[in-house]
């Protein structure tokens, strides 16, 4: 049997935080290494070096499985707070005002995607052209935080496994309904006897 250069980065990994970490009983059993092994093994192999050279450089102890999958996560700059967002649109309504909004929108998108995205959703025109700013503001906050939320839970369906995150579960939850429905009947069944 041969074992893959990934195998034995994976390998390797593991014995370096092993070895940063000798005071603790950390991947000292077979079960526990086999788990490590098995879940930093779907990692890219160059974030996974990375997320365990930055944990063993900043934390004094060990890191479990779900620090390094966060460590490897694809995560983008942290978001501007909504109300820097709006503050830029502010300024993109200033400079370029109503008449020349696909400038506005090209220069919203080079200062920040989502802030360009949440103005486009409430419309650039409807907030030069708006008399009630403060309602435009208000709309612009919930946009923009939905937004921000429906960023967070992709990132968390992101971090599932695959097997959760594309329809291995769903078969095995019709399975059960199935079951529940069988069983539903057949108690009503003997009930009616």
């Amino acid at each position: 049997m041969t074992i893959s250069n990934d195998d034995r980065a994976v390998a390797e990994c593991l014995s370096v935080l092993k070895a940063a970490y000798p005071q603790y009983k950390f991947l000292t059993d077979h079960a526990m290494m086999e788990l490590w092994h098995r879940k930093l093994s779907v990692l890219d192999s160059e974030k996974r070096r990375l997320a365990i050279e930055f944990w063993i450089n900043t934390e004094r102890f060990p890191p479990a499985i779900s620090d390094i999958y966060e460590l490897c996560s694809p995560k983008s700059l942290p978001n501007k707070d909504w109300s820097e967002a709006w503050q830029i649109v502010q300024r993109a309504i200033q400079r370029f005002g109503a008449s020349r909004e696909i400038e506005a929108m090209k220069w919203l998108q080079s200062e920040d995607p989502m802030t360009a995205e949440a103005a486009r959703r409430l419309g650039f025109q409807n907030c030069c052209l708006s008399q009630n700013i403060a309602q435009e503001r208000a709309n612009f906050r919930m946009i923009y935080q939905s937004m921000e939320e429906k960023q967070e839970a992709d990132e968390r369906f992101m971090r599932l496994p695959v097997g959760l995150r594309y329809g291995e579960r769903s078969e095995d939850i019709a399975k059960l309904d199935i079951n529940e429905r069988t069983i539903e009947s057949v108690s009503l069944f003997k009930a009616g006897d």
